[in-house]
């Protein structure tokens, strides 16, 4: 007579045909989840910049401080809250055109970050003028966590107000010799790089 049910060695080979089954699917599923949320994240930085150029046309294509207080306005709103932030993370987009909004704004150079000064030289870094939005987690190379540092700078995921607007990865600062007034950082022709030449990091999400 047959004995009923499963021997423990039946078992356990089924249970290691499963987990190897297992090991095999988790990084494709955190692969494509990776990808549906880099779709969600665009969708969020298009949304954004629709609304600040949608502020920026009433305006007569001009962008200043009032301007700026209402789109701050709208970002607190329940509408652009909803927008706000990456969905691989949580953490919020960084947005240039708002500093204008804030009573301590450099109104003279609004996108300078940080000056360098010697007998020798002077170099300014300051942020893209043409970069409305960016996403501090979607970045070339890719990183296991929003927030670990990258060898280098990293292209982000940004929408520059190019036309009618251009979604891309992008460095999103330069560095000036303010004496030459020339460009110093990224040197002309310089692209992101290639992603395939990095591993795989959607499984740290």
């Amino acid at each position: 007579m047959r004995p009923l049910g499963w021997t423990l060695k039946q078992l356990l080979v089924v249970l290691a045909i499963v987990a190897a089954l297992v090991a095999l699917l988790f990084p494709v599923v955190q692969l494509v989840r990776y990808r549906v949320l880099e779709a969600k994240c665009r969708a969020n930085l298009w949304a954004i910049y629709t609304k600040y150029k949608l502020l920026k046309i009433q305006n007569g294509g001009r962008w200043d401080v009032e301007t700026a207080k209402e789109f701050r306005r709208w970002l607190l709103s329940p509408e652009g809250l909803k927008v706000g932030s990456c969905p691989l993370s949580g953490q919020a987009y960084h947005i240039p055109p708002i500093r204008l909004a804030y009573d301590d704004a450099n109104l003279k150079d609004p996108y300078l970050l940080s000056t360098i000064e010697t007998p020798d030289y002077s170099i300014s870094t300051y942020i893209r003028e043409d970069l409305v939005v960016q996403c501090p987690c979607h970045t070339r190379p890719p990183r296991p966590r929003c927030g670990v540092p990258t060898v280098g700078e990293a292209c982000q995921l940004c929408v520059l107000d190019v036309g009618d607007g251009k979604i891309e990865y992008t460095f999103i600062t330069y560095t000036k010799n303010n004496r030459t007034n020339q460009r110093i950082w990224p040197t002309p022709g310089l692209q992101c790089p290639d992603p395939k030449l990095f591993p795989d990091v959607s499984q740290g999400y």
